[in-house]
């Protein structure tokens, strides 16, 4: 379901815009072999691949009652999100992979009430997300190993709100921060901040058409992919699309991917998730009927005919899947993360490896 701010940013999770809710597996480390996810009792995992799998709880913040990850660092051992802490306040969270203490609270400058982390780095030295100040909510970064608190990336001058959701990997080699803000006309448009010292560039993305509301989920290591949703106001349908850089002019081309469900009919789209490359990008689309909901994984490789795939489902016929992360391995196997519902409703964090589906078996 698609909680589309009317005002400020959402904070309704971490992804900002969709309410990942349930059993799920979110991220996936660029080598495969580490997955994180949480469970529909909002517990935070950490899954390893091995012979058995491994799979563990990242625990809580002091005081905390839940905790939702949003993304695994590249190199697999630092993983990023928010829950609760003493006295119900949100705080984004930073779990590090056999430390001590694995989870702890991000700093946030005096003056904010909540915040939330949505993505790393490589190395995950470098955490972006928001949090809210005065009632606005605006996109932050932070700097691990430093005494600095949270720092606030530059708004658009008539910006009512920002969220930074996705950072490329390689963050050393002219990085970008994407994400979103809301205008004061209201309408919500994808934004990618540059440079890597300051953040002080918020550069707005284009949307299809004239008029479009754009958000901006995810972006490749490499920097040169960003993707996402295009959509008018009040149409009933939603775009996947990804933004390409121009490398004449260092500025992003917007291109539909052209995901429908099967039959085709008006039907709400997004790409969440693009390899490091760039060439493999995963989302879902979602119909919704008088009577009747489908919602569909799809993978979109550059390389393939057709270049748009639908993921299949864990429950064969029953289609209630979505695609939240991709990785190309050096060997070229595919792995893609995300969610599968059974018929009978109950839900399962999934593993698409070239294409074939696997349970990852998240504890309840």
């Amino acid at each position: 379901m698609i909680d589309i701010p009317t005002n400020t940013a959402s904070e309704e999770n971490d992804k900002d815009t969709i309410e990942f809710r349930g059993t799920l597996a979110i991220g996936v480390g660029r080598y495969g072999g580490t997955i994180v996810g949480t469970t529909q009792t909002n517990k935070s995992i950490y899954w390893r691949d091995g012979s058995p799998p491994t799979t563990r709880e990242m625990g809580f913040l002091p005081g905390g009652t839940y905790a939702r990850v949003a993304a695994v660092s590249d190199n697999g051992r630092i993983a990023v999100g928010s829950g609760d802490t003493t006295g119900g306040v949100v705080r984004a969270f930073y779990w590090r992979k056999d430390e001590t203490p694995e989870m702890e609270a991000l700093k946030i400058p005096a003056g904010y009430t909540s915040s939330r982390a949505a993505h790393s780095e490589y190395t995950g030295n470098i955490v972006v997300g928001h949090g809210v100040h005065n009632g606005t909510t605006k996109a932050l970064y932070w700097v691990r190993n430093t005494i600095y608190p949270a720092q606030e990336l530059r708004a658009p001058q008539e910006s009512l709100g920002c969220s930074a959701i996705g950072i490329n990997g390689d963050y050393g080699s002219g990085s970008i921060v994407v994400g979103y803000c809301v205008l004061s006309n209201h309408r919500t448009r994808a934004i990618f901040w540059r440079p890597r010292t300051t953040f002080t560039e918020a550069i707005t993305l284009e949307g299809l058409e004239e008029h479009s509301n754009t958000l901006a989920y995810a972006v490749s290591g490499n920097g040169n992919v960003i993707v996402g949703t295009s959509f008018n106001p009040g149409a009933n349908i939603q775009h996947a699309v990804r933004w390409t850089r121009n490398s004449e002019t260092n500025t992003f081309n917007i291109s539909n991917l052209n995901v429908n469900p099967e039959p085709p009919q008006n039907t709400y789209a997004h790409a969440y998730g693009v390899s490091h490359d760039g060439t493999i990008i995963v989302g879902g689309c979602s119909f919704y009927g008088h009577t009747d909901y489908t919602r569909e994984a799809f993978i979109w490789r550059e390389d393939a005919t057709p270049q748009v795939q639908k993921l299949v489902d864990i429950t064969q016929g029953y289609k209630n899947s979505a695609a939240y992360d991709v990785v190309k391995k050096t060997d070229g196997t595919i792995l893609a993360v995300g969610q599968s519902v059974y018929r009978n409703g109950s839900q399962a964090a999934v593993r698409w490896n070239n294409l074939a589906i696997d349970n990852l078996n998240f504890p309840s």
